[in-house]
């Protein structure tokens, strides 16, 4: 894993993208050591939507916007 976020951290295009580290563990020291390791936030599997799409908005500081109400004839068949 380490040898993983080392290519990604020293890659030039690559070193200040977020990172959300994904795994089965769901052990404090596994998601320790992926956070030391160069990974911004940590998602257990399975992955459930709504948690990812927080960790989305919180990393890349985003304000969601929902549509309230849906015209019928907006809808594409």
């Amino acid at each position: 894993m380490d040898l993983s976020f080392a290519k990604l951290r020293s890659h030039s295009k690559l070193n200040s993208k977020i990172v959300i580290v994904s795994s089965a563990s769901l052990f404090d020291i596994d998601q320790h050591k992926s956070l030391d390791a160069g990974g911004h936030d940590f998602l257990s599997k399975p992955v459930q939507a709504e948690t990812l799409l927080n960790l989305r908005q919180k990393n890349l500081q985003l304000n969601w916007i929902y549509e309230t109400e849906v015209n019928p004839s907006e809808i594409i068949t």
